[in-house]
C-alpha cells in the first residue's frame, strides 16, 4: 500500500482559467490576457502544494468518466499526488469552473457547473490509506465522511481543516480537529471584531492546537503552540491572479507542519507560496518548488523558468 505524507478527501474539479483587463459588462468585448486549463479545488489542490515543495500527497475522491475526469486525473499525476484511491463514476460529470480574474482590481468571479455524485463510500483500503499518513486533509463539513475523521483520530493521525466557507456544521467540527485555518470571511461569521490573538487562543481551547486565519492582502494571523504570530502579506511579486492563494497557503502549512517547523517560519513560508503562486493565473501553474521559496525568502527573487514551463504545460493541455 501506498504511504503519503497527507490524504486528502476532496473533488477534484476543472478549471478554465482566464484573465482579463476588466471584469466584463453586457454587450461588450475585449482581450484574454491570459487562459489556461488546470485541475482546481480546496483539497486538490493544497495537496499539489505539498507535493511541489517536496511532500508526499494522495486524494481520496471521485471524478466523472468524462473529458474533464481524466484531465483532472492526469494533473494530479503531473502534480504527483497519488491518485490510487480515486474512483471513476460512470456517466458522472466532473465539476468544472471558469475561473474570470481581472487585471483592474485582481479580484476573481468563479462560474461554476457541479452534479453532485452519489456520496463518496469509504472502506477498509480508505481506512488503512488514511491511517497510514501523518495528515488527514479536509475541506467542507457538509460533504466529508464523518468516521474518516475518527479513523484518523483512532490513528494518531493529525486531521487539518479549510474552513473557506461558513457551515452551522463547522462548530461541531472544531473539537475534532488538530489545525484549523480559517478564511477571514468565517472568521467574520464566528466573532464579530479583529482581535485574533484572543479570539484564536480561545478555538484552540476547543480542541485544534492550531489555529489561524487567512486574511487575503493583509496576510495572516493564528494561535501555533502556544505563541500568536501575525504575517504580513508578501507586497514584492507582480500579482496575476490569486485564484487558489488560499488552498496552496493550506498545502504549505501543512508542509511545514511535516518539516516541524515552528509557526512564524510556517506562516512566512506559507504567505511566500502563496505570493509567488499568485504571478502566474491559475490555482496550479505558479505553485513554487522548496528551492524557488527559499531563494525568495533569502533574496526577494526566484527562477522562474520552471514556472515559465508549468504555464506553458498548461496552455498546451
Amino acid at each position: 500500500m501506498i504511504r503519503v505524507d497527507v490524504a486528502g478527501i476532496g473533488t477534484p474539479f476543472f478549471d478554465y482559467n482566464i484573465v482579463i483587463d476588466e471584469m466584463p459588462v453586457p454587450d461588450s468585448k475585449q482581450a484574454i490576457r491570459s487562459f489556461s486549463q488546470q485541475g482546481g479545488n480546496k483539497v486538490p489542490t493544497a495537496l499539489v502544494a505539498v507535493a511541489r515543495l517536496g511532500g508526499t500527497a494522495g486524494l481520496i475522491g471521485q471524478v466523472g468518466d468524462d473529458y474533464h475526469g481524466r484531465f483532472c486525473l492526469d494533473d494530479l499525476a503531473y502534480n504527483r499526488v497519488d491518485a490510487s484511491r480515486m474512483r471513476t463514476v460512470a456517466g458522472g460529470a466532473t465539476p468544472l469552473c471558469v475561473c474570470l480574474s481581472d487585471l483592474k482590481t485582481r479580484g476573481r468571479t468563479f462560474l461554476v457547473r457541479r452534479e453532485p455524485f452519489e456520496p463518496l463510500t469509504l472502506g477498509e483500503e480508505d481506512r488503512r490509506y488514511i491511517s497510514a499518513a501523518r495528515y488527514l486533509h479536509l475541506s467542507s463539513a457538509d460533504e466529508i465522511p464523518w468516521h474518516a475523521i475518527e479513523w484518523a483520530r483512532q490513528a494518531g493521525v493529525r486531521v487539518a481543516y479549510d474552513a473557506d466557507g461558513y457551515r452551522d456544521t463547522l462548530l461541531a467540527l472544531i473539537p475534532k480537529l488538530d489545525v484549523l485555518i480559517m478564511s477571514e470571511f468565517v472568521y467574520a461569521k464566528l466573532f464579530n471584531d479583529e482581535q485574533y490573538e484572543r479570539n484564536c487562543f480561545a478555538l484552540t481551547n476547543q480542541g485544534p492546537s492550531v489555529v489561524f486565519v487567512t486574511l487575503g492582502a493583509r496576510g495572516s494571523a493564528g494561535v501555533m503552540d502556544g505563541q500568536f504570530v501575525l504575517q504580513p502579506a508578501f507586497t514584492n511579486v507582480d500579482i496575476m491572479d490569486t485564484t487558489g492563494a488560499g488552498d496552496v497557503y493550506h498545502g504549505a502549512f501543512l508542509y511545514g507542519l511535516l518539516q516541524g517547523w515552528d509557526g512564524p517560519r510556517i506562516a512566512r513560508f506559507s504567505s511566500a507560496v502563496s505570493a509567488i503562486k499568485c504571478t502566474r493565473a491559475g490555482g496550479r501553474a505558479g505553485i513554487p518548488t522548496r528551492a524557488m521559496v527559499d531563494e525568495f525568502l533569502e533574496r526577494g527573487t526566484f527562477d522562474s523558468a520552471e514556472l515559465d514551463e508549468r504555464v506553458r504545460h498548461y496552455r498546451q493541455s
